[in-house]
C-alpha cells in the first residue's frame, strides 16, 4: 500500500481515526520521510487531571472532548510528559472516564494514544537526524561505510521497524543502532551484538558471556533470576573449564559496562573498568564473588580460585562520557583476537571505534569487519592515530 499523498508531506491533515491509531503507513516511512516530516507544536508540561464521565457531564458539560478526528498538523498537542502521565491515569483507573490536561481540554484515550505515537516519531526523526549530522562529520574512516550507512537510513521501508541483520544472524533494531553515535551508553542489545561477532570470528573452544548473565551489585530476588541465566550457559561454560580455554564478558554495574576475562588455564579472574575513582578493589572483590558463584553453579572445579580477581589494563574515559560500552568491547576484542594488533581506544579514537563496531551489525561489506580487524580497509591503523 502506497503512502497518502499527504503522509509524505508531512501532513496529518487527512488521516481519519484508524490510520492515527494504527499507524499503517509507518510500515512504508523512509528515513528521508521521516526526518522531513512536520510535526504538530508541543506545549508545556502540565498535570493532567482524570475525571470519570459522571464528573466530567457534571462539571463540564459543555467542555469539548478532543478525539483522533481533532488532530491536525496545526493544533498543538500535550508535552509527552503530561501524555505519559494522562495515559498513567486512565489505565490505573478502573472506571470509565478522560482526562483534562491543561489548555488542550479534555482528551480521550485513544487521542492520547496517537498523541503518543506523534512524540514516538518525534524522538525518533530527531535521533536520525542527529544521527545522520553525526555521520557527516570529520572521521578517518572508509567513506563507502558511511555512504552505505546513510544509503540504509534514508532509503530502507520501514526505518521504524528495520532490523540490522550481521553476519553472525543477529538483528538489531534501529533504536540500538542510534546508540553508537556521540558518547551514547550502550544497551545490552547491542553489547551482545557485536561480541556475537567476536565470536563468530574466533576459533577455538573460548565463549562469549551473555551481558544479561554477569551482573554485580544484585539484591537477593535478583541474584535467583540471574541464576536462571546461567542455566543456559552452563554446558558451555564447564566445557570451556574443561577445555582450559578463555570466557570474556562484559559485566554490568548498574549503568556501567566492563570488561571481564576468566583464565580457565591459569585459573585466573582479570577485571578493570574505564572510570577508575579509587574504586576497582571494591568493584573487583564484589565481580570476583559473582563469577565464582557463577563457576560454582556451573559445576567448575576449583571455582574458588577464581574470586581473586587481577587486574586488566582498560583504557580511561571521561567522567561524563558514555563510551564505557565501547571500551569495554575494545578490550575484549584486543584479548580475544591478541594477533591482530587492536588499537587500544582513545578520546581521539572514539568514533572511529563507533563507527567500526557500528559497521559490525549491518552488512556493509562482502567480508566480515572482524575477519581482518581494525587494520582493515574498514578502519586502517592509520586511521586510529590521532
Amino acid at each position: 500500500m502506497s503512502l497518502p499523498e499527504s503522509h509524505v508531506n508531512g501532513s496529518l491533515e487527512l488521516l481519519d481515526d484508524a490510520d492515527l491509531l494504527e499507524f499503517w503507513w509507518q510500515r512504508h516511512l523512509t528515513g528521508w520521510e521521516l526526518i522531513h516530516m512536520e510535526f504538530p507544536p508541543v506545549l508545556t508540561k502540565v498535570t493532567p487531571t482524570f475525571f470519570t464521565n459522571e464528573e466530567r457531564l457534571a462539571t463540564y458539560f459543555d467542555e469539548l472532548q478532543v478525539t483522533l478526528s481533532d488532530l491536525s498538523i496545526n493544533r498543538p498537542i500535550p508535552h509527552p510528559a503530561s501524555v505519559a502521565a494522562a495515559i498513567e491515569l486512565i489505565s490505573n483507573d478502573s472506571r470509565p472516564g478522560v482526562v483534562l490536561i491543561g489548555k488542550v481540554g479534555f482528551v480521550s484515550f485513544p487521542a492520547l494514544q496517537a498523541m503518543k505515537q506523534i512524540h514516538d516519531l518525534m524522538d525518533m526523526s530527531a535521533l536520525l537526524r542527529d544521527m545522520l549530522t553525526w555521520l557527516n562529520g570529520p572521521v578517518k574512516i572508509g567513506a563507502e561505510v558511511v555512504r552505505k550507512m546513510r544509503s540504509i537510513l534514508l532509503q530502507s521501508p520501514n526505518i521504524l521497524g528495520h532490523g540490522f541483520k550481521a553476519y553472525n544472524g543477529t538483528v538489531t533494531s534501529i533504536t540500538d543502532l542510534l546508540q553508537l553515535r556521540h558518547e551514547e551508553w550502550l544497551s545490552g542489545q547491542v553489547i551482545d551484538a557485536v561480541m556475537k561477532e567476536f565470536a563468530a570470528q574466533t576459533s577455538g573452544d573460548d565463549i562469549f558471556v551473555p551481558s544479561t548473565a554477569l551482573r554485580i551489585n544484585l539484591n537477593v530476588h535478583e541474584r535467583e533470576q540471574q541464576k536462571k541465566q546461567w542455566d543456559y550457559i552452563k554446558t558451555a561454560i564447564l566445557h570451556c573449564a574443561i577445555a582450559e580455554r578463555k570466557a570474556f564478558a562484559i559485566v554490568n554495574i548498574g549503568r556501567h559496562w566492563a570488561p571481564v576475562v576468566i583464565d580457565f588455564a591459569a585459573k585466573r579472574t582479570s577485571f578493570g573498568h574505564s572510570l577508575d575513582g579509587g574504586q576497582s578493589d571494591k568493584l573487583g572483590e564484589e565481580v570476583g564473588r559473582t563469577i565464582a558463584r557463577m563457576l560454582k553453579h556451573c559445576m567448575v572445579p576449583e571455582y574458588t580460585a577464581f574470586k581473586k580477581v587481577h587486574e586488566l589494563e582498560v583504557p580511561q574515559q571521561g567522567i561524563d562520557g558514555g563510551s564505557c560500552g565501547v571500551i569495554a568491547l575494545n578490550v575484549i576484542e584486543s584479548e580475544c583476537r591478541p594477533f591482530h594488533l587492536i588499537k587500544a581506544w582513545t578520546v581521539a579514537t572514539s568514533k572511529n571505534h563507533r563507527l567500526w563496531y557500528m559497521a559490525c551489525l549491518p552488512c556493509l561489506s562482502r567480508t566480515p569487519p572482524l575477519q581482518t580487524s581494525l587494520n582493515s580497509h574498514l578502519l586502517s591503523s592509520e586511521n586510529l592515530t590521532e
